[in-house]
């Protein structure tokens, strides 16, 4: 069974993840019209490999909202998440986001140094969720809080897959 945890994001939200598994840490991020239950098919086989954190995205499951949206927050919010389990577990974290998710994953490797692998599973990018044009936002905050000088690696190959080589379109 889950352990249902909280953070508390930069503007006072409590973001809520549920973690399972042991391993390497691994932060799965949902998408818009859902929340992390709807990873359930995916966390059986991720928890055989990593310690799963599977986030509730703010306004849903076990997170809470605020009175207004800013999608910088929801960077804030993953960012928080990734700082914490980092902390808890003295290493790097790996992300994955899903659709709306993978663009605030994303937004969340623009604020933290502990993001090492970031998977991006159909990301929907447009002129107001692009995180490059979200840097401006009042809430960009400072973009990197960690120990390495460069973004994590977009990770184009599962980790437990044995080829490198990827599939011809």
């Amino acid at each position: 069974m889950p352990r249902i945890a909280h953070v508390q994001s930069i503007d006072g939200v409590p973001i809520g993840y549920r973690t399972t598994g042991t391993g390497p840490p691994l932060v799965l991020v949902h998408g818009a019209s859902a929340d992390s239950t709807v990873m359930a098919l995916l966390i059986p086989l991720l928890q055989q490999h990593y310690t799963v954190h599977a986030v509730d995205r703010r306004g849903r499951g076990q997170s809470g909202d605020a009175p207004t949206y800013d999608i910088t927050l929801e960077y804030a919010d993953i960012a928080a998440v990734v700082d914490e389990r980092s902390q808890a577990s003295g290493r790097s974290v790996a992300v994955y986001g899903h659709s709306y998710g993978a663009v605030c994953a994303l937004g969340a490797a623009l604020r933290t140094r502990n993001i090492d692998r970031l998977f991006l599973y159909e990301p929907g990018f447009g002129s107001s969720t692009s995180p490059a044009s979200a840097l401006s936002s009042p809430h960009a905050g400072r973009s990197w809080t960690g120990s390495t000088s460069s973004p994590p690696p977009v990770a184009t190959t599962p980790p437990w897959s044995t080829s490198t080589a990827r599939p011809s379109a």
